[in-house]
């Protein structure tokens, strides 16, 4: 999360997320997740918690992982298309605290699992009671699920040192430079 706020510092008007007819600039989607760190901050989420995001590919997303790694939690993002015994799976096989998804998903919660949040795009919490996370390399900062084609899927275990060898060199490995824009065409729970 930190690349996200220093890139607002650099260039805040400049165009970091495009979305059918919404344009996100670098500024008011570092701001997005302030406010969404400050508001998940104030349901319990910290350094270290265990947190599914299950939601489609949209801008909140976004806001919400990065919001997720600016607190220091460990995410998990979570296949859509998964039915409740699936999501029960994931749950449990990576003892996950909160679910956080969007309210038309409710009913995609197992039952019994008391650490829903939903979203529904607002958070009343201001930036104010907000402060980046220190991670350190080696601290686990994502279970990534896997496929699941030889039986139940497993939470991948991927330190903050692994996602930054691979994010962070993303774009030189691709030769792309901060004018060009990328499709994503990929499901955004896959880390893609």
């Amino acid at each position: 999360a930190a690349h996200l706020f220093a890139s607002a510092e650099r260039h805040p008007g400049k165009i970091a997320v495009r979305f059918e007819d919404e344009a996100i600039s670098f500024g008011e989607l570092a701001d997005r997740v302030r406010n969404a760190a400050a508001s998940l901050k104030a349901q319990g989420i910290g350094k270290g918690s265990h947190a599914a995001l299950m939601m489609p590919s949209c801008p909140d997303f976004i806001v919400v992982q990065q919001a997720l790694f600016a607190l220091g939690a460990v995410v998990s993002p979570i296949n859509v298309q998964y039915r409740p015994g699936e999501v029960a799976h994931a749950l449990a096989s990576c003892d996950i605290e909160h679910l956080i998804l969007p309210r038309d998903y409710a009913d995609r919660v197992p039952q019994g699992f008391a650490g829903a949040v939903f979203r529904d795009g607002s958070d009343p919490a201001g930036p104010g009671d907000f402060r980046l996370a220190e991670v350190a390399p080696s601290d686990v900062v994502m279970l990534l699920h896997t496929s699941a084609t030889t039986g139940k899927s497993k939470g991948v275990m991927l330190t903050a040192a692994n996602l930054a060898a691979n994010y962070d060199r993303s774009p030189a490995w691709l030769g792309l430079s901060g004018e060009d824009t990328v499709l994503c065409a990929l499901p955004l729970y896959n880390t893609f």
